[in-house]
């Protein structure tokens, strides 16, 4: 039993020896992508424009295509909903085409505006689109206090027809208001 205990310590301590010296070794912030949102007002109100100010920091991202980008997506949460199990009504979604496809290089930041109100949003958990003049976000957004965030997907670059696959990085979420 002390043998089975000295082995078990001994494959601890290694383990946390690796994780520590990958930590040390490994560039912090040089090769990451870094995704940011900022807004003027954080209550949007019917009639006042609703505008999202987005930075996206382009670094060396392992795995990533950096060919185009042509779209980021916005997401309105109620806040005790984890982004990735929404259920009907928690998650509210919207796509932002980007007037140019861009071709970002390592190091190139990017800075747009999204106009929150300009876009169709839809439940993300829904199959059904509304695209019918006007735009809809405050007839589909009830009124209440939400987490926005944007994120952009990519393709890595072992992605394949047969086998796409996409990486996806998240912006920070600041606390909104619908009324």
């Amino acid at each position: 039993m002390a043998t089975l205990m000295n082995k078990m310590f001994r494959l601890l301590f290694s383990i946390i020896l690796v994780v520590v010296f990958a930590c040390i070794v490994r560039p912090q912030d040089a090769s990451s992508l870094n995704v940011s949102i900022i807004v003027d007002h954080p209550i949007f109100q019917r009639g006042q424009p609703a505008v999202v100010h987005a930075k996206i920091k382009w670094g060396a991202v392992a795995d990533a295509q950096a060919k185009t980008l042509r779209t980021v997506s916005l997401l309105l949460t109620k806040p005790g909903t984890k982004r990735n199990f929404c259920t009907r009504g928690d998650c509210l979604g919207a796509t932002f085409s980007l007037p140019d496809q861009l071709a970002p290089k390592g190091g190139e930041v990017i800075e747009f505006d999204v106009a929150l109100e300009q876009l169709y949003w839809n439940d993300i958990i829904s199959s059904q689109y509304d695209f019918s003049r006007p735009k809809n976000m405050f007839d589909v957004i009830p009124k209440g206090t939400y987490y926005l965030s944007m994120s952009i997907g990519f393709r890595a670059n072992y992605s394949t027809k047969r086998d796409p696959r996409v990486i996806e990085v998240a912006s920070n979420s600041i606390s909104v208001e619908v009324r």
